[in-house]
């Protein structure tokens, strides 16, 4: 059992979205959450449109337009946030202060007319962290040196188009950092960026996660970063997780079919092989019932219990849970993919 203190936690949530060419309510987050415990990186999975940014937005208070929570609870530092209105998350500071976030285009976050000096000493004066400039310049220019800027004060005086995407990805980190959070949610932060960037960006986090023991929220699809940077997985399909746990544990020994096929998507697991083994099918949400596997449509292992009842997790070991009725005394026996298997082995 983990004893670390949880900085929040998602429970139970269920969000639906009004479409507004049919009037029609889709349920797009169903019934599902996750703890974030003090210090730790925690990799969201998903492909795309599986939920991931919806519901890592419910702990800035920054659920799209059109988003309605119909249950469930959100909890940041003890305060039950589920209802908050605009006026209680400006008043309360979580936002920003202490649950930061990196969007997937950083540039949205900077201002391209002013210079960056100006940009990272704003919240410092607004959250009345400093209260002279001086000070406030100070304190970013130690925080710009500690991210591997060989010139922070030169920096200073740029804009935003003068800088690279790793170097901006520095920027909006140390304006985040500087405000001393508790949490920051990287919305994949290393997407647009080239691989040598991108492992100098992973390795700079991993960096900040042990220096200010800060927790972190790593979003991607992107299964192989995931491997190199979190402590812990959540894979989520169809606005559930549905498989979580240790890192290791969950992707050298993954037992749920879903988290099998976006191993067998690695370019890895196609070595040999004419074409990149994926995941047969589209995810429908339209097409998903409440009381039946999210996964039944795509899933080469469905039964018909599938197509009827939704699987309650697993326990597989103390940190390590799947929610698939393969993992039933009663189920049948299975092949796992050739790749699967390979890994095992590793485990």
């Amino acid at each position: 059992m983990n004893k670390k203190k949880i900085i929040a936690s998602i429970k139970n949530i269920r969000i639906s979205f009004k479409d507004n060419l049919t009037g029609k309510n889709n349920v797009v987050i169903r019934d599902t959450g996750f703890d974030l415990y003090r210090g730790e990186i925690l990799g969201l999975i998903g492909e795309s449109g599986s939920g991931k940014s919806v519901i890592s937005s419910l702990l800035n208070g920054l659920l799209p337009r059109g988003g309605e929570i119909l249950s469930g609870k959100i909890s940041i530092l003890g305060h039950d946030v589920t209802n908050w209105k605009e006026k209680d998350w400006l008043k309360s500071k979580l936002r920003g202060r202490k649950i930061g976030r990196v969007f997937q285009n950083p540039m949205s976050a900077l201002t391209p007319t002013i210079k960056i000096k100006y940009q990272l000493i704003e919240a410092l004066l607004d959250f009345k962290i400093f209260k002279k400039e001086e000070e406030c310049i100070e304190e970013v220019i130690r925080i710009l040196d500690n991210m591997d800027i060989e010139n922070p004060k030169e920096l200073l005086n740029m804009y935003p188009h003068e800088l690279s995407g790793g170097m901006i990805q520095r920027v909006v980190l140390t304006m985040i950092i500087s405000l001393k959070p508790e949490a920051i949610i990287l919305d994949e932060p290393t997407t647009a960026l080239d691989p040598i960037v991108q492992s100098e960006i992973l390795t700079l986090i991993k960096k900040l996660n042990k220096q200010y023991n800060i927790s972190f929220i790593f979003i991607t699809h992107d299964i192989g970063v995931i491997s190199e940077i979190a402590d812990r997985v959540a894979i989520m399909y169809a606005g559930r997780i549905i498989e979580y746990g240790d890192s290791h544990e969950v992707l050298f020994d993954p037992r749920h079919p879903y988290t099998w096929g976006l191993l067998c998507s690695l370019p890895s697991a196609s070595i040999g092989k004419n074409d990149l083994v994926g995941i047969k099918g589209i995810l429908n949400q339209e097409l998903l019932k409440d009381d039946q596997d999210a996964f039944v449509f795509r899933n080469p292992y469905a039964m018909q219990i599938d197509t009827e009842k939704r699987p309650p997790f697993f326990k597989i070991k103390e940190n390590h849970y799947a929610a698939t009725w393969l993992l039933h005394p009663n189920a049948p026996k299975v092949k796992k993919p050739e790749f699967i298997r390979s890994i095992n082995k590793l485990y």
